[in-house]
């Protein structure tokens, strides 16, 4: 979860840019309509070694306006045979919080 004002989503492509990681998709999702309140952010990447994306993701967790630990998960959408016995694949980041459903 991230706080919800201007520069975030600049510092945190900065960062990738930095490391010179390519995005393929982010989308920023509040989960209401209270403008206090921390939202997520999901980042697909391109392909790319995980250590690599590691690296970026420990600078970018240490940010002030981070205020959970990001989630980094292989993106098993796009899977496929050439990737699995690659070095790299694109992954999913997921600056939220992961909660199961009630029901």
């Amino acid at each position: 979860m991230t706080e919800d004002k201007p520069g975030v989503l600049s510092s945190i492509t900065n960062y990738f840019s930095d490391f010179d990681i390519s995005v393929k998709k982010i989308l920023q999702l509040p989960e209401s309509s209270e403008a206090d309140k921390p939202i997520p952010i999901i980042i697909t990447t391109h392909n790319i070694q995980k250590e690599k994306l590691s690296n970026v993701i420990n600078k970018i967790e240490g940010l002030e306006f981070v205020k959970e630990k990001i989630t980094v998960l292989p993106n098993l959408i796009n899977l496929n045979l050439e990737s699995v016995y690659s070095s790299e694949s694109d992954y999913i980041v997921y600056a939220g919080r992961i909660s199961e459903e009630k029901g």
